[in-house]
């Protein structure tokens, strides 16, 4: 096999990535296979080049084991799959994710959640979790994704989640946890 392939990042705005690929020729810039969003060419980070379809593949799903699945729980990527020939089983996600919401519907979004109240079903999941600091769920980008997740099902709109990951995001590890901690100590404890 001819080492043609490469592997990709799709990055927000302030550099962590949202989704991994896979791909050759010009797969990491179509829109057309972006179910995630793609977001403008400065914020696609090639991670590696010149491989073949099996080590792409191989790299796909190790570096979405590394950040983890949004819809899995356990970190901060939008990938439905974990990659590899997973995707072509039918992994689809939603293709408006990654895509950035206008003041207005921000407040919109809001304001729908707002006064919302959680079925017993919600309340279950967001029962006392536990996530070990020292485990794969204790590093910055996957309690960055859990944050994201948690805000999304307890129904905090649009705009404050993006407060509550920025006043993470503002200082180091230890501020990122405490910071954690004050938005979801009730519903996660945070083991050392």
């Amino acid at each position: 096999m001819d080492p043609i392939y490469y592997t990709y990042a799709y990055l927000r705005e302030d550099g962590i990535p949202y989704y991994i690929g896979k791909g050759k020729k010009q797969r990491a810039y179509d829109a057309m296979h972006k179910p995630v969003g793609k977001p403008p060419k400065d914020r696609i980070l090639i991670l590696k080049k010149n491989l073949t379809e099996v080590e792409a593949f191989k790299h796909e799903m190790y570096m979405i084991s590394v950040f983890g699945r949004i819809d899995k729980r356990t970190g901060i990527l939008r990938n439905k799959s974990d990659g590899g020939e997973g995707a072509r089983k039918g992994g689809i996600g939603n293709f408006r994710e990654g895509t950035k919401h206008s003041e207005k519907s921000k407040k919109l979004i809001g304001s729908y959640h707002k006064g919302k109240v959680l079925s017993e079903e919600t309340k279950d999941k967001l029962r006392k979790r536990v996530i070990d600091l020292n485990g794969p769920e204790g590093n910055a980008f996957c309690l960055l994704g859990t944050a994201m997740s948690l805000c999304k099902q307890i129904g905090i709109g649009v705009e404050r989640t993006d407060e509550i990951l920025d006043e993470m995001r503002s200082d180091d590890y230890e501020h990122l946890i405490q910071t954690f901690d004050k938005y979801f100590g009730k519903l996660v404890d945070l083991e050392r």
